[in-house]
């Protein structure tokens, strides 16, 4: 089937649009850019294409249908090579996950916000101390200690990752909403895992008045700085305990009924 005008004008209006972002592109991207860009102005020169990347109407009709399918296979081929540096992520620029260096805006943020998050962070745990370090501290305040835990051990990810990645120059747009959710992960890990630990899942045989609560809050904050590992160990003990629940559930090899 011969190309369409129509489809020659959408992939030249978005080769268009990545070409002007290659100021903010990787520079996988810029390369390739650099090696099909005279090929498409050409392209676009012949075609007498818009400010905008249209081609005339006029000229098109007037191309020969080889001359138009040879145009199709250089549009396909200057695709081709840019996602196998975009790996099959989307070609224009305003989308949030094409491919791109975070913008120094974003880095400056990003650094303002992990500062000021773990100085406030720090200040609120240094409140919180007196009371949640008690023997005989109340439910609540161990609670509240334990996501102020999980929030540090987030942000200290936030800010060892996001440091790491900068200093670099790794650093893409794409990653920014992750860096922003890291501490709320932590935060919302942390609980789930104290509340395994109170009740005896993650250390059978010893009863809740034997856990020790400034352990707790170590392993809070371990459970925000590994929230990957985490989240893999929750699946293990879902696992476990789910595999005990089907067991009680099952039938017998007579089918006759649950055991």
């Amino acid at each position: 089937m011969a190309i369409q005008e129509a489809d020659v004008q959408q992939s030249l209006v978005r080769l268009q649009h990545l070409s002007a972002a290659a100021t903010t592109a990787s520079e996988d991207t810029r390369r390739v850019l650099a090696a099909v860009e005279p090929g498409l102005a050409a392209l676009r020169g012949k075609l007498k294409c818009d400010a905008a990347g249209n081609p005339d109407h006029a000229t098109w009709l007037a191309l020969s249908d080889a001359e138009k399918a040879s145009i199709g296979e250089q549009l396909a081929g200057a695709k081709a090579a840019l996602r196998s540096v975009l790996d099959d992520g989307p070609l224009d620029s305003k989308n949030f996950m094409f491919k791109a260096y975070a913008p120094n805006t974003a880095i400056i943020f990003l650094t303002i916000v992990g500062i000021v998050a773990t100085a406030y962070t720090l200040w609120r745990i240094f409140n919180y101390w007196p009371k949640a370090s008690l023997k005989d501290a109340e439910e609540l305040e161990v609670l509240r200690m334990v996501i102020m835990m999980g929030v540090l051990g987030g942000l200290l990810h936030y800010t060892s990752s996001l440091a790491l990645y900068i200093g670099n120059r790794k650093l893409q747009r794409s990653w920014i909403v992750y860096y922003m959710l890291m501490p709320f992960e932590g935060a919302a890990l942390a609980p789930i895992v104290y509340l395994l630990l109170r009740v005896g899942v993650l250390s059978p045989g010893s009863g809740t008045g034997s856990i020790n609560t400034l352990g707790m809050y170590a392993f809070a904050g371990l459970t925000g700085l590994f929230s990957k590992q985490a989240i893999e160990m929750l699946a293990q003990v879902f696992s476990v305990i789910f595999k005990k629940v089907t067991a009680k559930d099952s039938l017998d090899k007579d089918g006759s009924g649950p055991r």
